[in-house]
């Protein structure tokens, strides 16, 4: 029954292409749309299933959460830019091995600023930061599908300026074999006060994964559609055009692949042309959209590395460290 329920809520919800379409929400809450997992940042940045345990996977879908996730903890860095740090502490707990529950921390601390005013008179340093505090929900319906949901909380402070969030992340999992595949629906909340004390709700991202790993090829490839229900954000992102002829399709789909050179190593590689687009400038793109990582598997632990080249000046660095309890 949950599960019919949640495909027909994603049906309706695909009718309308444009629900809630509110970019600004974005720049205002910037870890709406941020991953810190490094394996996830080399797949492309945005991913909603895996084969493997990506606490990345569950931050987006949270049906992805199963009992190979117990007692597993992950915390994650990432150096965005000069001064401008990322940090996450995830984990997870499954109970009578249908029903499991993760806690997600993350924190982005862009640094100090000089507060001046309209003469330039220096009058001291302020900072800025923002936090997401989310709790995940998974529950195995059947030996293939599962359903999840998650609360989360987003709370940005930019000097004396506060905003606060409250939103849903709802998705449905099927997994058989070397297959797996996701739908998700993001961002099902409201703003409920902003840096400027405006309100409304936050902007609905409609996605979905692809995975498969090959049976007689250690390669496992990814296909992830994202932003699906906003099919101009990247045109008005890069030049502030609204454009809904789909001509754009490409900015909305990521692609992946995981090769693995052992049971305790592979190598990750994706690629982002929405952040190839909204990102790279744009005479000297360079290697910005692609991004490339690796990840080391023992018993007990997991360590990841993700590369992502912003222009051909500046890339960001992910680190990840995993524990079995």
């Amino acid at each position: 029954m949950l599960k019919k329920l949640l495909l027909s809520c994603f049906g309706v919800l695909l009718l309308f292409p444009n629900v809630n379409a509110q970019d600004a929400s974005y720049q205002m809450y910037p870890l709406l749309d941020a991953s810190i997992n490094p394996s996830t940042k080399a797949l492309g940045g945005v991913l909603y299933s895996d084969v493997e345990t990506n606490f990345g996977v569950v931050q987006f879908a949270p049906s992805e959460l199963d009992s190979s996730y117990h007692k597993k903890i992950e915390t994650a860095y990432s150096s965005l830019f000069e001064g401008t740090k990322h940090v996450s502490l995830s984990g997870a707990w499954a109970w009578r091995r249908t029903d499991v529950f993760s806690v997600n921390f993350q924190t982005i601390n862009y640094g100090t600023f000089d507060r001046r005013d309209e003469e330039n008179t220096y009058l001291g340093e302020y900072s800025a930061a923002s936090y997401n505090l989310s709790i995940q929900y998974s529950k195995k319906l059947s030996n293939k599908w599962s359903a999840g949901v998650s609360l989360n909380e987003l709370f940005s402070k930019m000097d004396t300026y506060n905003a606060f969030a409250l939103y849903f992340n709802v998705s449905v999992s099927y997994k058989v074999n070397n297959f797996s595949a996701a739908l998700v629906a993001r961002n099902i909340g409201v703003s409920i006060n902003g840096l400027n004390d405006s309100r409304g709700t936050l902007p609905l991202d409609l996605g979905f994964s692809l995975v498969k790993s090959l049976e007689h090829a250690p390669f496992t490839f990814y296909l992830t559609g994202h932003h699906l229900n906003d099919w101009s954000r990247a045109n008005k992102e890069f030049s502030g055009e609204e454009n809904e002829d789909y001509s754009n399709w490409f900015n909305h789909i990521n692609f992946g692949t995981r090769l693995r050179l052992s049971s305790h190593f592979c190598l990750i590689g994706g690629y982002n042309n929405m952040v190839r687009e909204t990102v790279g400038v744009s005479t000297s793109k360079g290697a910005s959209g692609m991004s490339f990582g690796f990840q080391i598997d023992t018993s007990k632990i997991q360590i990841a590395y993700a590369l992502n080249p912003i222009h051909q000046s500046t890339s960001q660095h992910s680190f990840g460290f995993q524990l079995k309890l």
